[in-house]
């Protein structure tokens, strides 16, 4: 008998819980108090591809708690993959936003609605923040496209 588990990349909304254990964890294992995390941080390790998938997660967590003397983890804290990922996600995003994007029509607007919820397990919260979008408008997208909530 198989199982198939999704990687990380796919179940972004696992990510907080993930960290948060691991950071619990790691905390104790080194005697150390646990921090908070920067929402800077978390959008990070949220966006981030994970080719590592949950050991990388695990990993890098380990190591922003050995080296963090902080009550929080801020973005100094990220390891240089990451930190990288960022500053190239933040660049292209800059770029993007000198062209002018084109909407989507409803029928594709619908259809990204309904991958996203596909992909977040109907996870509203994570799937709005997969498309980018308020929670609040995914709400209203979903009653303006008769999808079940």
């Amino acid at each position: 008998m198989s199982i198939e588990l999704p990687s990380l990349r796919e179940r972004t909304e696992d990510i907080p819980e993930l960290v948060q254990a691991f950071i619990r964890e790691f905390s104790v294992q080194y005697q150390k108090p646990v921090p908070k995390v920067d929402p800077v941080v978390m959008a990070v390790l949220m966006n981030y591809v994970w080719p590592g998938n949950i050991s990388e997660l695990r990993n890098d967590i380990e190591r922003m708690v050995i080296l963090n003397d902080r009550e929080t983890l801020t973005a100094d804290c990220l390891p240089e993959s990451l930190i990288a990922f960022a500053e190239a996600s933040e660049e292209q995003e800059q770029r993007a936003g000198y062209e002018s994007p084109e909407r989507p029509g409803p029928a594709e607007e619908q259809a990204m609605i309904e991958e996203a919820l596909r992909k977040t397990y109907g996870n509203k919260s994570a799937a709005a923040k997969l498309l980018g979008i308020s929670r609040g408008t995914l709400y209203n997208k979903m009653k303006e496209y008769q999808l079940e909530s």
